[in-house]
This record gives structure tokens, sequence and C-alpha cells, in this order.
């Protein structure tokens, strides 16, 4: 069973490459406030698809803002996909936020 929810209109030929390539994979965007509030939900989304993906893609392009609990919870995120040999990538991932903050220096994901 692959496990897309996608916005984008394909072409059946790549449908085909997304069943037979797409099984151990997930790719998540992610935007708005990640912050103590929204953490829960993001680990409830996350959740289910975890256990079964080697690559788990976070796309940060639309991400506005970034606290200490959104980064604790990413790097338990990051712990569990490494325990099972798989994967964590972010991709897009800003410089700085609109709040100023620069993203890797506050994060320090890069383990």
């Amino acid at each position: 069973m692959t496990r897309f929810i996608q916005k984008k209109v394909r072409i059946s030929s790549e449908h085909l490459i997304l069943e037979e390539h797409g099984k151990d994979k997930i790719i998540l965007q992610l935007q708005g406030q990640l912050f103590f509030g929204t953490t829960d939900q993001l680990l409830s989304e996350l959740d289910p698809y975890l256990a079964g993906s080697k690559y788990v893609i976070l796309d940060m392009r639309k991400v506005q803002s970034l606290d200490y609990t959104a980064v604790h919870i990413l790097k338990q995120i990051l712990a569990r996909i490494k325990k099972q040999g798989g994967y964590l990538v972010f991709t897009s991932v800003p410089l700085s936020l609109p709040t100023g903050q620069n993203v890797k220096a506050y994060s320090k994901l890069s383990v």
C-alpha cells in the first residue's frame, strides 16, 4: 500500500513510479508555526508512517517560526528513524525565519 496524499495532479507514468518506489518514503510540507501548541498534531500526523518509512522528508519552506518544543519533537523523530535504519531529510530550510531566527543555529538538527 502506497502512502501518499498529494494535491498535485500527476500523469499516469508518475503515479506508477510513486506506486513502485514510494512505499518506504513519506514527504510532508510543514507550514506555519511549529511550537508547543502544534507539536502534538505534528507527531500524531507523522506517527502512523514512521514505522514503515525508511525516508522521512520534511519540507520546511513554509515554516514561520520554531520553538524549543518543536525542535525537541523533531529530534525525537530523528532518533526514532535512525534507530530503525532510516533517514530524516529536511528540505527548503530557510536560513532565517520571519522572526529573524537562524533555523540551523537554533535547531542543531544536523546530528
